[in-house]
């Protein structure tokens, strides 16, 4: 009796191919058995780093004064610190803690003095600070003489920028001050060098006018309760300072230590 020819074998699909081998059967099992352990261990330790990430870098929180800073901003203090922090944290938004009292957000341009943090919402990715070049002019006992003053803007690193909020308080800086004089809109202060120079300011919801003799600089300040600012209170306008609001940097892992080592 002839034989029927046998049918050719299927090859199995790619996904259904057997990865163990059946002369080796507890090894192999017990290679998918740690598999299925090890998994969900991995995806929780993700898990976990990212929201430790968000929540402020592996627990980074610092005091300074009457403050706390969390993620996205860190405390630079010792070296060790510094490490970790840095790990974690992006260095445009890097504080120093002046005095122990008063943190400190740096200004971008090397030669020039930064903002003074008063308040920070980090709900609102927003926070207040003073600009510490107008404060040191307006309480130098020379009169501002020798002090470089700079739009608030050229200060801004990259993730911040003023808020609409504000409104601008225009500082002119006169060596001929009789064009000043004539504009009835300037208020004449005391923030000059001698007879040197005269700063006049004006409030404004616009750019700088342009007057002769006079250099011109642009610092927000907060408005009142109409969203206008009175030049008359220069002064206090400088001393309550402005908003500013940040973009949120990408979410950092956590780094790997022994310490997180499971």
């Amino acid at each position: 009796m002839a034989s029927s020819p046998i049918p050719p074998t299927k090859p199995p699909h790619p996904l259904f191919v057997k990865s163990c081998s059946p002369m080796m059967p507890r090894s192999c099992w017990f290679s998918v058995f740690v598999y299925v352990w090890w998994l969900p261990l991995m995806l929780a330790g993700a898990e976990e780093q990212q929201q430790q990430g968000e929540a402020g870098c592996s627990g980074s929180d610092k005091k300074c004064g009457n403050l706390t800073i969390s993620y996205p901003f860190w405390l630079r203090e010792t070296a060790e610190e510094e490490q970790g922090s840095a790990a974690c944290a992006p260095p445009d938004f890097e504080v120093t803690c002046l005095s122990n009292d008063t943190p400190v957000l740096p200004s971008s341009l090397p030669s020039s003095l930064g903002f003074a943090i008063m308040d920070i919402l980090y709900e609102e990715d927003s926070l207040r600070v003073v600009d510490l070049g107008r404060t040191r002019l307006s309480q130098a006992s020379n009169g501002g003489c020798g002090i470089q003053i700079w739009n608030t803007s050229d200060k801004l690193g990259r993730p911040f920028s003023i808020a609409p909020a504000n409104v601008n308080l225009v500082l002119y800086n006169c060596t001929d001050a009789s064009a000043a004089r004539r504009d009835g809109a300037l208020v004449e202060t005391s923030l000059g060098c001698g007879n040197h120079t005269q700063v006049f300011v004006e409030a404004s919801d616009s750019e700088t006018s342009y007057i002769a003799g006079c250099d011109a600089v642009v610092l927000p300040v907060l408005g009142g309760a109409n969203g206008r600012a009175n030049a008359s209170d220069y002064d206090r306008l400088i001393g309550d300072g402005f908003l500013m609001t940040w973009e949120n940097p990408p979410t950092p892992a956590r780094k790997f230590t022994h310490a997180n080592h499971v």
